[in-house]
């Protein structure tokens, strides 16, 4: 669709550089496009990263239609950045400015290893958790939805002892549906730190093909290698986990068989994964 009081070159939403824009931006982007009032022509996009929340709104303009000297400033696969221009009209931009790199990463903070609860800690099929060396706790209190609920949780002795070794490589955090309830309850019960700060989120579960709570998590990370263990990822998290890697953060989404919950040979491969930071 034409839009614009240029007849000569109005913007055109059919123009394949554009529709290619769009289908790329909404790969990793939440996209807002905010149009003129009355004609409807696209004037501004808002971007959202879907892994951050981070947010940036780009003017959308046709080299055709501007008058005025613009620059153009180009994202390279890298993380580079660079401005090309000025330039003006339709005329090439032909002078590039000097490339400049941003940090990605925070090597000056500790990697983070993101714990589950339920179906890591307390596994999913408690008529095998006995055998397992699991031991039953009752719980009476608030239930994820804020609900009063009653039932038992089984924790086993031996995740103590392996989370807090992991605690000596990164920061452990909560992120989990138990939310501050993890640091207050669960952990006393293995003999954990009840300082161990937690991740606000609802209830997991995958949506979209994306484990709802990485959408909570990978913001309160910002740039910092980030280590998962959760029972549950969707189809399309490793891409994302990976898109993030290549961004400067390394990334591993770790599943954990929440029939057996979590076992020592998951705690070494984060471990692994760890020394190779």
């Amino acid at each position: 669709m034409r839009f614009g009081t240029d007849n000569d070159h109005p913007f055109d939403t059919d123009n394949r550089a554009w529709r290619r824009l769009a289908d790329v931006t909404s790969e990793h982007f939440n996209v807002i496009t905010w149009t003129r009032d009355p004609d409807g022509r696209p004037v501004l996009l808002t971007l959202s990263d879907l892994r951050t929340g981070d947010m940036i709104t780009l003017a959308v303009l046709d080299s055709l239609e501007i008058r005025d000297p613009y620059a153009l400033l180009a994202v390279h696969t890298r993380g580079e950045l660079a401005a090309h221009g000025p330039t003006s009209g339709a005329e090439t931009a032909r002078c590039p400015a000097v490339t400049s790199t941003r940090p990605l990463a925070h090597p000056e903070l500790p990697p983070i290893v993101a714990l589950d609860v339920d179906g890591v800690l307390n596994p999913a099929n408690p008529a095998h958790a006995a055998a397992l060396g699991y031991q039953p706790h009752r719980y009476d209190g608030p239930g994820p939805d804020g609900q009063h609920v009653t039932g038992t949780v089984w924790l086993h002795p031996d995740h103590g002892p392996w989370l807090r070794e992991l605690a000596e490589h990164a920061q452990p955090v909560w992120c989990t549906s138990w939310n501050h309830l993890a640091a207050q309850w669960i952990a006393p019960r293995l003999d954990l730190p009840t300082t161990w700060p937690h991740i606000p989120v609802h209830a997991g579960g995958v949506r979209f093909g994306h484990q709802s709570k990485l959408s909570a998590l990978y913001p309160w990370a910002t740039r910092r290698a980030l280590a998962v263990l959760d029972d549950e990822f969707g189809g399309k998290d490793p891409t994302t986990a990976d898109q993030r890697t290549r961004d400067g953060a390394p990334t591993l989404l770790h599943p954990v068989d929440p029939s057996h919950g979590l076992r020592r040979a998951d705690i070494d491969t984060v471990l692994t994964w760890l020394r190779r930071l």
